[in-house]
């Protein structure tokens, strides 16, 4: 008897037991409907607020020249030619003048008879003469540009031995701000998609770029002020690197202007969190 009632408050306790724990699951279930259901809940009339989806391309010309040595850059290049120098081999131009050194000595003895051949023919340090007249004629162009002496930040042909980036003066709500070239993605856009369409819609189709990968090198977020767009609380914007090949722009009318800069004019330009995003996808290009 005593055996049958120790079983039967066993039993109920597991069941008692069981059914506290359900009513816990039950519980947080319904605490974590409610904390969704509040976190999306929106006022009467007024819908959810989403994020605009852009994309935005950073068109880099690459150097044209090599950049300018500095005084140990020049004394290491120095005493690398040097090092070469002594350890390389003979050329065969370097034989030739050994040669021709021999026969000189030899057309100094009286009995010596110079043949119609070796009478005509150009010494090595005749030809030498001929190609120093040739390097000191020689005048190479100034690093300088005419667009640097006139501080035309609108063209390419300017800072050769520097990378250029190229900005655009787009408006952005109410008002213009310099950007690199970037719009909003439309359905069934990839952000790479995305990308090439703004960048041929605002800049031309002349301007002949490559795009590197199709993953963004960067990205930043921003939030609109109050009243800009209906339903949009900011934009989420991914950048992609592409260089720059050749052909000219082309600017929409909605583009007030571009200009080609390095990266300290850059920042002249842009606002400091717009310029740190950039300084920060550079890192990765």
């Amino acid at each position: 008897m005593i055996s049958k009632q120790f079983f039967f408050v066993q039993t109920y306790s597991k069941l008692l037991i069981k059914s506290v724990a359900n009513v816990k699951k039950s519980s947080i279930r319904s605490q974590t409907l409610h904390a969704a259901a509040a976190a999306t809940k929106t006022f009467e009339g007024e819908p959810q607020l989403k994020w605009h989806l852009m994309s935005s391309v950073a068109v880099i010309r690459s150097p044209v020249v090599t950049a300018e040595m500095n005084d140990l850059e020049k004394d290491f290049s120095a005493m690398l030619r040097m090092i070469e120098k002594e350890k390389s081999l003979l050329s065969d131009f370097d034989i030739r003048k050994i040669e021709e050194k021999a026969l000189v000595e030899k057309r100094k003895d009286e009995d010596y008879i110079e043949t119609e051949a070796e009478a005509v023919m150009q010494t090595a340090v005749e030809l030498e003469d001929i190609w120093e007249d040739e390097v000191n004629a020689f005048k190479p162009a100034s690093r300088i540009t005419n667009d640097d002496r006139s501080g035309n930040t609108s063209s390419i042909d300017r800072k050769l031995d520097r990378k250029l980036y190229l900005l655009t003066n787009q408006s952005l709500g109410k008002s213009k701000h310099w950007v690199m070239p970037m719009g909003v993605r439309k359905d069934n856009e990839s952000l790479r998609q995305t990308a090439e369409r703004i960048l041929q819609q605002f800049c031309g189709s002349e301007l002949n770029v490559h795009f590197l990968g199709n993953a963004p090198c960067g990205f930043m977020k921003y939030k609109y002020p109050p009243n800009t767009y209906k339903n949009f609380i900011g934009a989420k914007v991914f950048f992609f690197k592409a260089h720059y090949k050749s052909g000219e722009l082309n600017l929409a009318k909605d583009v007030a202007g571009f200009k080609w800069l390095t990266s300290e004019e850059v920042k002249q330009f842009v606002t400091p969190s717009y310029y740190r995003t950039l300084h920060n996808a550079q890192k990765r290009i």
